[in-house]
């Protein structure tokens, strides 16, 4: 088993920053500092063995780490990763030019147009109703960081 993104989660990589976007609840992310890094390294079965790699590799500054767990923790607890049976090969694993600590930004602005899923609910009767759409827990719409 191995920490992916999880089905229905769609995650693209821009130099520092990670953007997520969770299509069930319309909500999207951005993820920046050492936590892109070590998401790089995914498939991974062991978190604290990706953190002692992305360690070893990038010599941290004190609370790098702990912004970078503090992070993570908020991954996880918006279901962006679970682990699965993977045959897949992690990416090639490089330093980011701008150290800065791990950062966790969460935004709904975009909610409703994300969480339709217009390819896959059209039928004969057109688009979707927004009504449809599994709203996330209220508040969830502010931006959000952890930093140490």
């Amino acid at each position: 088993m191995q920490f992916q993104w999880k089905q229905g989660v769609v995650a693209d990589r821009f130099e520092d920053e990670y953007v997520v976007a969770q299509l069930t609840t319309g909500l999207y992310f951005s993820l920046r500092g050492g936590i892109v890094e070590v998401l790089s390294a995914m498939p991974f079965s062991d978190f604290e063995e990706a953190v002692s790699a992305w360690k070893e590799r990038c010599a941290p500054a004190e609370g790098e780490e702990e912004a970078l767990r503090k992070v993570w923790a908020a991954v996880l607890a918006d279901e962006l990763v679970d682990q699965r049976p993977t045959a897949t090969a992690a990416t090639e694993l490089h330093t980011l030019a701008v150290r800065i600590p791990s950062e966790f930004a969460r935004f709904g602005d975009m909610q409703d147009l994300l969480a339709l899923d217009i390819i896959h609910e059209v039928d004969d009767m057109g688009w979707p109703e927004q009504d449809a759409v599994r709203p996330a827990e209220e508040g969830a719409s502010e931006a959000t960081e952890a930093n140490p």
